[in-house]
């Protein structure tokens, strides 16, 4: 849903996915991308560093860009999308006592992680949620994504050796360390302060989507979302009311096993 949503507003929709996503999206369900890429896992990275395929899509843009997740449902772009400098989905504020735990980890067994040594952030930290991402200044954000894949790099054996042991939560919060921490700390270094799309931290609710569809600018799905059965029941309701077709094509496949 989130594709379609973005191709009703975009004319040029481009897809970045691995080999099963491009079997499933493109050649059985038929999402109608204007182009698709294959973004192949490199041997150095976890597949569960899914930060770290955002940073190769970025790595290649050379034009103004907006990179949205498929977790985001896009009813309202905003006009201004191509005309800001940097724009980040929202500022976000964590207190979680896992991610601290984890930013301490990282700080004291993690070589060349640069700005992340400077922190300590006792009472948790603010970062810039990137669900969302883009805007006119490319140039600084292929910057951060090499920045980014470098560290993860240098770093790649000690974070392979533990990582498929990492429980979820875990996984999450090194998402929110190398990803929205970084990132904040890059772009205060570079001078650049990033626009939010959403303009404070409490997202657009799926039960507002769901009763009040015309006043719902966006939805981020969280991991909670999608795997609860209610959550699952609304988005299937969603997608049958905007997409009729694909919603039928999806049952289609399932049925005859084809995912």
């Amino acid at each position: 849903m989130s594709a379609l949503l973005l191709k009703r507003h975009f004319s040029d929709v481009e897809l970045i996915t691995d080999d099963v996503g491009m079997e499933i999206l493109i050649e059985k369900m038929e999402l109608p991308y204007a182009n698709s890429g294959l973004f192949v896992s490199v041997p150095d990275f976890s597949p569960k560093l899914g930060f770290i395929a955002k940073a190769v899509a970025i790595q290649s843009q050379k034009e103004p860009f907006i990179y949205v997740e498929h977790s985001n449902l896009l009813f309202q772009p905003d006009s201004e999308f191509f005309n800001k400098e940097v724009l980040v989905q929202r500022t976000q504020f964590h207190s979680n006592k896992i991610a601290q735990e984890l930013l301490g980890l990282v700080k004291l067994h993690f070589k060349n992680i640069g700005f992340l040594n400077e922190t300590n952030y006792d009472d948790g930290f603010y970062g810039f949620n990137l669900g969302i991402l883009g805007g006119t200044n490319s140039g600084v954000l292929r910057k951060f994504s090499h920045y980014l894949i470098q560290m993860v790099k240098d770093n790649a054996e000690l974070i392979n050796k533990h990582i498929e042991y990492l429980h979820a939560d875990y996984e999450l919060c090194l998402s929110i360390i190398f990803e929205q921490l970084l990132f904040k700390l890059f772009m205060q270094n570079e001078n650049v302060v990033p626009e939010t799309f959403e303009k404070n931290e409490q997202q657009s609710l799926l039960d507002n989507l769901y009763h009040f569809p015309d006043l719902v600018t966006s939805v981020q799905l969280s991991r909670d979302t999608k795997q609860n059965l209610e959550g699952a029941e609304r988005l299937a309701f969603i997608l049958r009311r905007h997409y009729p077709e694909f919603y039928f094509r999806i049952l289609k496949l399932i049925k005859c096993g084809a995912i």
